[in-house]
């Protein structure tokens, strides 16, 4: 809006301003944003390197892992017949089951 008389401004009038307007930013910006880190490897990224994780994920795929270790550290099952079939027959085989199993 023009302050003189409330109207709004014209698109020449708007675009003489954008000739105008100039921004600076500070030196220590323009480096931060602008350098490139020379030298820097794909293994030293690996050992120095960081990636943001959002804490729900972090968490999410904490418990998943936690499940998962969980999982592999239950009571073996018990062999299938399928298994036991295959087994050679030298020598006996002893099939015993676990309380509460579906054996």
């Amino acid at each position: 809006m023009n302050d003189q008389n409330k109207e709004p401004m014209s698109d020449a009038q708007l675009s003489g301003l954008l000739r105008k307007w100039s921004v600076s930013a500070p030196s220590s910006l323009e480096e931060r944003v602008f350098a490139a880190k020379p030298g820097r490897s794909w293994w030293q990224f690996l050992l120095r390197g960081s990636i943001r994780v959002p804490v729900p994920i972090l968490c999410c795929l904490l418990l998943l892992m936690a499940a998962a270790v969980w999982r592999s550290a239950k009571a073996p099952t018990c062999a299938s017949a399928s298994v036991l079939e295959k087994a050679p027959i030298t020598t006996p085989v002893a099939v015993t089951c676990p309380a509460n199993s579906r054996c």
